[in-house]
């Protein structure tokens, strides 16, 4: 369901997991926006695809709304989408996008990037510190678009 972004999916569950909350508390804490408002269908092996063109423009149509907000790009696509590039799990300030933004891996198990135990401990690390400020708060939490 493109309204609730990885509600009741597998990559929801693994970020679920990597945050330490329950979903009451996760749903709470980040705000989700789908990039696209349909699912674009699978990729094969690499997952869902991401139509490039599409993407870019509602990146664009998107970043009035994320002005001053903290945000979570999820994978490599979407932070294209947007016209960014960076390490994951860095949080970067300006430069292409205002906002207090960072890349956070797609929670996809296709990604090979999870493959490795210290990435999967790093993103727990880097999700739970974001989730923190929020929890129990008012206010804007992060945001995460994701395709």
């Amino acid at each position: 369901d493109p309204s609730r972004p990885f509600q009741g999916t597998a990559s929801g569950r693994h970020l679920l997991k990597l945050s330490g909350l329950q979903p009451e508390q996760f749903w709470k804490a980040f705000e989700a926006r789908n990039l696209l408002d349909y699912w674009p269908g699978p990729a094969g092996r690499q997952g869902d695809r991401l139509p490039a063109r599409e993407a870019r423009s509602a990146a664009l149509e998107l970043r009035p709304q994320l002005l001053g907000r903290r945000v979570l790009l999820l994978g490599p696509d979407v932070a294209q989408a947007f016209g960014l590039e960076r390490e994951p799990l860095r949080w970067t300030v300006g430069q292409g996008l205002e906002a207090f933004w960072a890349i956070f891996p797609h929670p996809s198990r296709v990604s090979r990037w999870w493959n490795l135990e210290e990435n999967e401990l790093a993103a727990a690390a880097f999700l739970r510190a974001a989730a923190l400020p929020q929890v129990g708060e008012g206010g804007h939490p992060p945001l995460f678009p994701w395709a």
